[in-house]
């Protein structure tokens, strides 16, 4: 739990923001932040900073976050935490630094500036798209997580049908086999490596469903997981819904024909 107390107390700056409630600037300022050095929004906190409070619905914070998702370009997912202070309901919306920059919110570009937002020049666009170029969004250090955040059957599991496949062969330690494979930097795990490995699962899912035609979904899932497991579960519940012939052609194990090639 961040310290809003304290941030109210010192007032909006570059890197913290009041709102009373959650409207389309806020979005710019969620894009300002991801563009700048990242930041926190507080959303039941006015100008003044005076804490005002916010109304919040078992479903506001997955709203929030499909919009803020929705409106994005590269979309950014942030992590949104419901406060008590006061006897009021505050949120507090964590933005980080994104790393594929810059971000735009209805094809405009905001970076912050001191306590407040600033459109962004052309120049100053193509400056910022420029330097991240060099780097994928995967291969940046995940914030605030150490290797202990990574589970270790995970990584055995991965290095062994590694291993399997026989392209190359795995016979180091985990870790030293990580670095190489630059999924680790400075002993610490890459965006790419809690995707994969994380113990608990990030925010990142795949949705996956079935359509009666159209328009109409009779079906679907949200799967919340690691990577290798997301695509586990994706297949199971394509499968679900595939046809499958058996074939017999006087081997001991039959022959599967699927609708669609798997």
């Amino acid at each position: 739990m961040i310290d809003s107390i304290k941030i109210i107390q010192n007032g909006e700056s570059e890197k913290v923001e009041f709102k009373s409630s959650f409207k389309s600037d806020t979005i710019e300022s969620i894009v300002a932040f991801a563009n700048t050095k990242g930041g926190e929004i507080l959303i039941g906190v006015d100008d003044n900073a005076k804490i005002v409070g916010t109304q919040v619905g078992k479903e506001t914070l997955q709203k929030y976050i499909n919009q803020i998702k929705q409106s994005t370009i590269p979309s950014v997912i942030p992590d949104i935490e419901v406060l008590k202070i006061q006897d009021k309901t505050i949120l507090a919306i964590d933005i980080k630094e994104y790393p594929v920059k810059p971000v735009s919110y209805k094809g405009r570009y905001y970076k912050r500036v001191s306590n407040s937002n600033h459109l962004m020049s052309a120049l100053e666009i193509s400056d910022m798209h420029l330097k991240v170029l060099n780097l994928s969004w995967d291969s940046y250090e995940y914030p605030d997580e150490g290797i202990e955040a990574l589970e270790i059957k995970k990584i055995e599991k991965f290095v062994k049908v590694i291993n399997e496949t026989g392209r190359f062969n795995i016979d180091e330690d985990i870790w030293s086999t990580l670095e190489k494979l630059k999924l680790i930097r400075d002993k610490k795990p890459t965006i790419a490596s809690m995707l994969l490995f994380a113990k608990e699962p990030l925010r990142m899912n795949v949705r996956v469903g079935r359509f009666k035609d159209d328009i109409t979904i009779i079906d679907d899932r949200q799967i919340t997981d690691t990577l290798f497991e997301a695509v586990e579960e994706t297949m199971k519940f394509i499968k679900t819904y595939m046809m499958v012939a058996y074939e017999f052609d006087g081997n001991i194990k039959r022959i599967e024909r699927w609708d669609y090639p798997i």
